[in-house]
């Protein structure tokens, strides 16, 4: 019979998590265990690997908000989340001993980043960004005569980041498929322009580096079934100006997965 302290843990391992609205509550992660398919996720938003821009495909209730939240948390760094993070660095390196190496001392030296988390069907693009931005930069001011220039919005985002010591911006898009799916329902397919507007600004940033990372459950073009031949032939070119992250994990390392929830959950230690 478990305890209460491992009931506790049992729920936590089996919690949805919401990438937007859990990235400031670090006990949500703690029960994160790291594979080597996930540390894909965690290398293309927190270093931009293989791409800068990437679009990362997992089906429902594979663990990819749990791992797109966890690799959020670990370029936020902030301070009440130190423990945590420690403990989610360690596991990593056990996966992944380059990257853990890396997250250890990124951690240790308590460098920061900016997370921006949009979510679902978006109308106001640049407005969301710049609003998460001031959360955390507090001074920024947007630029003159903007107009609603995502890239003007975006840039003055960046230079602030910079003044105040952040090594990376990682802009997370969530549940992505469901904004496709309300451009295609209107047909207004010139918006997802933005989209690759952000991603071309992303690739060429550094010091600090961008990632852009469009979190999705199948490829665009399953989201276009409305659209002209036309349209499905630009949302494809868009569509390629992204690498993509196949999230699916072998069985081997989930049954390797489950052997080590059950032996911590239980107290007992593997043989």
């Amino acid at each position: 019979m478990l305890n209460r302290a491992n009931t506790d843990a049992a729920e936590n391992f089996f919690k949805s998590i919401n990438v937007r609205l859990d990235i400031t509550h670090p006990e949500r992660f703690a029960h994160f265990h790291p594979t080597k398919r996930n540390t894909q996720i965690i290398r293309s938003i927190l270093l931009g690997e293989p791409s800068p821009a990437s679009i990362i495909v997992a089906a429902y209730g594979s663990g990819k908000s749990l791992t797109a939240g966890a690799a959020a948390m670990l370029v936020r760094n902030d301070e009440m989340s130190r423990d945590t993070l420690s403990t989610i660095t360690e596991r990593i390196a056990m996966v992944d001993r380059e990257l853990g190496e890396t997250l250890v001392a990124r951690v240790e030296l308590r460098v920061r980043g900016l997370v921006i988390v949009l979510e679902g069907n978006e109308s106001d693009i640049a407005s969301e960004i710049f609003r998460q931005a001031k959360e955390c930069l507090s001074s920024i001011r947007r630029p003159r005569n903007h107009r609603g220039d995502i890239l003007k919005i975006l840039e003055a985002i960046w230079r602030k980041a910079s003044e105040e010591g952040c090594d990376h911006i990682a802009i997370l898009w969530d549940e992505f498929g469901r904004h496709l799916e309300a451009l295609s329902t209107l047909g207004n397919t010139e918006e997802l322009l933005l989209v690759q507007r952000i991603s071309e600004w992303a690739s060429r940033k550094k010091h600090p580096s961008v990632s852009f990372g469009l979190i999705l459950h199948q490829s665009f073009l399953h989201y276009a079934d409305n659209l002209s031949q036309s349209a499905r032939g630009d949302w494809k070119k868009i569509e390629g100006r992204f690498s993509t992250v196949h999230y699916v994990e072998d069985s081997r390392e989930m049954y390797e997965l489950i052997s080590s929830v059950v032996i911590q959950l239980g107290g007992g230690q593997k043989q």
